[in-house]
């Protein structure tokens, strides 16, 4: 049973007042005097036993007819329908029904159930229940997942179960609170007279109600005449692939697959299939120290990888078994190093070239780079084909062979150019001079190593196990640097405070370039014969060759992707979905942003000369692959069996106010002829 106006329960006290009454007024018997006669004891001690009990009698009906009244007031409604001749007792047997059908499109409506998916056996109960309305009754289709969508009342019942049976399947959350209160918003506008419903095709997830208040009745435009009914599924074993994470580790690049389980499933010890257009693999899921299971997977040496992950044991919710990964990762092309000096005096020890030479004669310190040597003197055309980079120390530079090193920029090499400050003035400075810089002033002061800037391109550089204070120059050059495509990545600080250019970055044609604003000799700077040069150096290659340490480029489903182009212009970009439609975006300054992200998978673009694709997958904190449902939801659970029959039950019980008011009256005329007899 079931109240429709809950107000008057409040009033159920009253039905004890006359109780409470009795109590501090009771009714004292009547006395007779002592010098009455002893036969009309025995007469006295009757009647009063007589008009004791009618008198309790009394109070008992008038608080049965006062809880009778508050009974009938409160509306209730029992939870069955009346068969034959009856059913005029029906709730709202001669009221037209407007119902909102909110159908759930989330991800865990995917789930296996009874050899179909939760959302096709919701979806089949929802148009079983459509079928069995009457011809005045209207309905509207609420699809919700995260958000609720639609809502158009028509009483082409037909049409709607066509929509909510043909309605596709979705990725995103559940969240109740939008969906009810989309259906109360719909009921608030139609007519008093017609009795109003919804009807929730949902698995109950309770990772839905994450977003409810305490109560319903704290809902926005909360009716309690509104009968909410709904559907409930068992909970289920599942595991999924909870998302993707990329590191470097011994000169690898590392993708790690982590899993989780609920319901008894486990995380660990599961098979993990990785498919890329380039190569595949499997790994198992192990514990980690963190908590969670994760498997781990070296990628090969290939430009921006990108493909799935998938668990290789099947479940209940398959959807949620595979996740997608796009990597921005560049592989070197040319990993050699032309390394350019002034002088033999430069390669003994305490030169500038004689500790890059040491640099990369040690493994730790050149990694994956290898360079040659030679006099800048003996330049007499650009480097080939086999270099990504040169290292300049700018001096006793002809501008022929500056020349031939900007061509080399141009065209894609990368290029490190030490000022060379080696004396008051310092000589000329050929190869900066064709990039555009021009030296204001030397600084002859004592100057250390500040952090590099954050927007430089070196804040991923890992440089907490050094202290940067203790790498210091007593020379620096200032230069005025061309005002477009340079910006500092780096500064030296004095002990005042104040700051100095150390390092600057910037590009010319497709080519990179760094510009150090000291000397790498001692004595004029001890950088190159501190721990930290290595790593500082290593980074500058790294920057030069474009390789940056791997980044997921991913988007959480329904968010928005933001890129980056080379192309700093406003150029048209091209995405296609894993669907195979094609949008299209502008770019502006080199970034755009991408909001159609409705379906997990590989995205790919194209803008002009460049391409490349992220991944798009289902937030893994939503909870809904839990498959765990909310024990007691707000609604009227519908019998998986018979669900018409009990939606029946649930809309059209039977109002038994009626009844109740009728044994209010018949308690107060008892009342009254008892009392008529008293007197």
């Amino acid at each position: 049973m079931r109240f429709l106006n809950p107000f008057f329960l409040w009033f159920l006290p009253l039905a004890l007042l006359p109780l409470l009454l009795n109590f501090i007024f009771p009714v004292k018997p009547f006395k007779l005097p002592f010098s009455s006669v002893f036969l009309l004891r025995a007469a006295r001690d009757s009647r009063l036993k007589t008009v004791t009990a009618a008198k309790t009698l009394i109070l008992l009906l008038r608080c049965l007819a006062i809880l009778g009244l508050v009974g009938a007031f409160s509306k209730p409604v029992a939870d069955r329908r009346l068969p034959g001749p009856l059913s005029g007792f029906t709730a709202g047997a001669d009221r037209p029904l407007s119902l909102v059908v909110l159908a759930d499109r989330s991800l865990s409506m995917n789930a296996a159930f009874a050899g179909r998916s939760r959302r096709d056996f919701a979806a089949g109960a929802g148009a079983g229940i459509l079928a069995a309305l009457g011809p005045r009754d209207e309905a509207a289709l609420v699809f919700f997942d995260s958000e609720a969508a639609g809502g158009e009342w028509t009483p082409d019942l037909a049409a709607v179960s066509r929509r909510l049976i043909s309605g596709g399947p979705g990725f995103s959350g559940t969240d109740y609170r939008k969906a009810l209160e989309k259906a109360y918003s719909l009921l608030a506008g139609r007519s008093p007279a017609r009795k109003k419903a919804a009807l929730l095709l949902s698995d109950g997830a309770h990772n839905g109600f994450a977003s409810m208040p305490g109560s319903i009745r704290e809902l926005t435009g909360y009716d309690p005449a509104v009968t909410l009914a709904g559907m409930r599924f068992p909970p289920v074993l599942n595991a999924w692939a909870g998302g993707v994470n990329v590191f470097e580790e011994a000169g690898r690049v590392r993708l790690s697959v982590a899993a989780g389980g609920a319901g008894g499933a486990a995380g660990t010890g599961l098979p993990v299939n990785l498919y890329a257009p380039k190569f595949a693999g499997t790994a198992k899921t192990a514990g980690r120290p963190s908590g969670g299971a994760a498997a781990v997977f070296d990628l090969p040496p290939v430009d921006d990888p990108s493909g799935r992950a998938e668990l290789g044991a099947p479940d209940a919710l398959p959807q949620d078994n595979a996740v997608f990964f796009s990597l921005a990762r560049k592989t070197l092309a040319a990993r050699k190093v032309l390394v350019l000096y002034e002088n033999p005096e430069a390669l003994k020890p305490g030169g500038g070239a004689y500790f890059i030479k040491r640099f990369f004669e040690t493994e730790a310190g050149a990694g994956a780079f290898s360079a040659d040597f030679m006099e800048i003197s003996g330049l007499e055309r650009g480097p080939g084909p086999e270099y990504g980079a040169v290292i300049v120390f700018d001096g006793r530079t002809s501008a022929r062979q500056a020349a031939l090193l900007d061509e080399f920029v141009k065209g894609g090499g990368g290029a490190f150019i030490v000022s060379g400050v080696s004396g008051p003035s310092g000589p000329e400075r050929a190869a900066l001079g064709a990039l555009g810089f021009r030296a204001a002033e030397n600084i002859e002061r004592d100057l250390f190593m500040a952090a590099p800037e954050s927007s430089s391109g070196f804040e991923s550089a890992d440089f907490a196990g050094f202290d940067l204070r203790r790498a210091g120059v007593s020379r620096a050059v200032s230069f005025d640097a061309p005002s477009q495509n340079f910006a500092v990545a780096w500064y030296f600080k004095d002990p005042s405070g104040a700051s100095y250019p150390a390092l600057y970055s910037g590009r010319r044609g497709r080519g990179r370039v760094l510009v150090w604003t000291a000397s790498l000799s001692l004595p004029y700077s001890d950088l190159a014969a501190k721990p930290v040069f290595a790593p500082f150096l290593s980074v500058c290659l790294r920057q030069l060759n474009g390789v940056q340490p791997p980044r997921l480029k991913r988007a959480v489903l329904g968010g928005t992707y933001e890129g980056t182009l080379e192309n700093r212009e406003n150029v048209k970009v091209a995405v296609t979905s894993p669907a195979g439609g094609k949008t299209y975006v502008l770019a502006r300054d080199g970034t755009f942003k991408y909001a159609l992200t409705d379906r997990p998978g590989i995205y790919s673009w194209t803008a002009a000369a460049e391409a490349g694709t992220f991944a798009v997958n289902p937030d893994p904190e939503n909870g809904e692959s839990s498959l765990e449902p909310e024990l007691f939801p707000p609604w009227l659970t519908l019998s998986g069996d018979a669900p018409v029959e009990a939606f029946k039950g649930a809309v059209y019980g039977v109002e038994i106010g009626q009844f109740l008011l009728l044994l209010a009256l018949l308690f107060f005329l008892g009342e009254f002829f008892l009392s008529r007899r008293l007197l």
